[in-house]
């Protein structure tokens, strides 16, 4: 749109064009008394070109210079083939303005994908931190449960102790009134014993 919109003095179209001044000036007369009514003046009646009327003198200018065909003719056939060039200088422009847009958004496409990029390696290194923290609490928890397991078995070593000290209390208890029976049978004795003794 930009280009499009561009004026051009005669030697800056003839600089676009490859041609000399006084060329441009041949082409430009020649097309304007032939009925081409685009080419503009400026205030002090200077000739201006838009980048159309660049596209209509390159045509002219082809036609003469690389198929050889005489000035009128193609002066002639460039008359006849104007709609044919506007075309396609306003599919020229479209595509530079596709093009353009095409750009703007291959960036704003790149800048996204960085951005998910970044994320994905912040979401990376998140997921390694929670993977660690994750195997420490499984260590803590298999750590717990030994613990509890070792607990558990010195309490049931702990309680089997005491059963079988219960358990040897009550045999002495059972077998001490045997021992002091015993001990009474022969204090008896040896009272007896005694008594005969005495009365003998």
């Amino acid at each position: 749109m930009k280009e499009l919109n561009a004026i051009y003095t005669p030697s800056q179209a003839a600089e676009r064009i490859d041609i000399s001044q006084s060329s441009i000036r041949r082409y430009t007369i020649a097309l304007e008394k032939a009925g081409y009514p685009n080419i503009k003046r400026s205030s002090n009646n200077h000739r201006r070109y838009d980048l159309y009327d660049i596209q209509v003198l390159q045509y002219f200018k082809d036609l003469v210079q690389e198929k050889k065909i005489s000035f009128d003719m193609a002066l002639e056939q460039t008359m006849q083939d104007l709609d044919y060039i506007k075309n396609k200088v306003d599919i020229k422009n479209e595509s530079a303005d596709f093009n353009v847009k095409s750009s703007d958004d291959i960036e704003h496409l790149e800048t996204k994908i960085n951005m998910l990029i970044e994320m994905v390696r912040e979401l990376n290194v998140k997921t390694e931190a929670l993977q660690e923290d994750n195997q420490r609490l499984t260590a803590y928890i298999k750590q717990q449960q030994l613990e509890m397991e070792t607990e558990d078995e010195e309490q049931s070593s702990v309680n089997e102790s005491a059963e079988d000290n219960d358990q040897t209390n009550i045999y002495e208890y059972i077998e001490e009134p045997e021992e002091k029976s015993d001990k009474v049978e022969q204090e008896k004795v040896g009272i007896f014993s005694k008594i005969k003794k005495w009365l003998g």
